[in-house]
């Protein structure tokens, strides 16, 4: 899809797109409406853009649909293989196919440790400190032999987190969340309890600029309580 846009129109767009974040947020049909208005065409970095989005959303078909539509012919340099790699990371997660999610932190965690230690990746290295951490705890649980592995990974990805969160003080819940989300995939669920309620306090108590941002985090601690262990 291509359009050309004049320098008046330009504006508008990213005028209505400024409004549609502001008033309903990063994750919300309207921002979603206003963001492919603003394109000039869908490349790689669009689709990947809203495959987050719909995850966050839980509209998981739409967010598979826009990682089908990456062509491999765009996928051959470092910036679209590391967005590949966290948005299956985090959709598979989020639809609870931990197998899925753990096959590509295996096949790309050499590439991504590296990858998202360089501050150009800034922006979204805490969420995959978040995911890494999650899915080292999920690993250590299936296989209890390599607990002492995993749990080592983890300890390296909250250092990584709480560098990230220093960087980013706004972010600082990350953090905490990432504990919970451990914690829950660990099967440490009274630990997790309280962690969980010790999250939520913090996220009601912290001062966003924008209302939808503490339901964001709201949403996404609740969505922690999916990776206990099914019995």
């Amino acid at each position: 899809m291509f359009s050309f846009f004049s320098s008046k129109e330009k504006k508008e767009a990213q005028a209505r797109l400024r409004k549609a974040y502001e008033e309903h947020g990063y994750y919300s049909d309207e921002y979603v409406e206003a963001y492919l208005a603003s394109v000039k065409r869908v490349t790689s970095d669009v689709h990947f853009t809203l495959c987050e989005i719909y995850t966050e959303m839980g509209r998981y078909d739409s967010a598979q649909k826009e990682l089908l539509s990456c062509k491999s012919g765009g996928l051959m340099d470092d910036i679209s293989t590391g967005l590949q790699a966290i948005c299956k990371m985090n959709l598979y997660i989020a639809t609870q196919d931990y197998d899925e999610a753990l096959s590509v932190y295996g096949d790309r965690v050499r590439f991504l440790d590296v990858h998202f230690k360089n501050a150009a990746r800034s922006r979204v290295a805490g969420d995959y400190y978040m995911y890494a951490a999650t899915l080292c705890a999920i690993a250590g649980r299936k296989d209890p032999d390599s607990y002492e592995k995993y749990d080592d990974l983890i300890k390296k990805y909250y250092a990584r987190l709480r560098e990230w969160c220093d960087v980013f003080p706004r972010h600082r819940l990350q953090f905490e969340l990432t504990q919970t989300m451990v914690l829950f995939a660990k099967g440490q669920n009274e630990e997790a309890e309280d962690a969980f309620a010790k999250c939520k306090q913090s996220i009601l108590d912290h001062d966003f600029k924008y209302e939808w941002e503490r339901e964001d985090f709201l949403r996404r601690l609740e969505r922690s309580r999916k990776l206990i262990p099914s019995q």
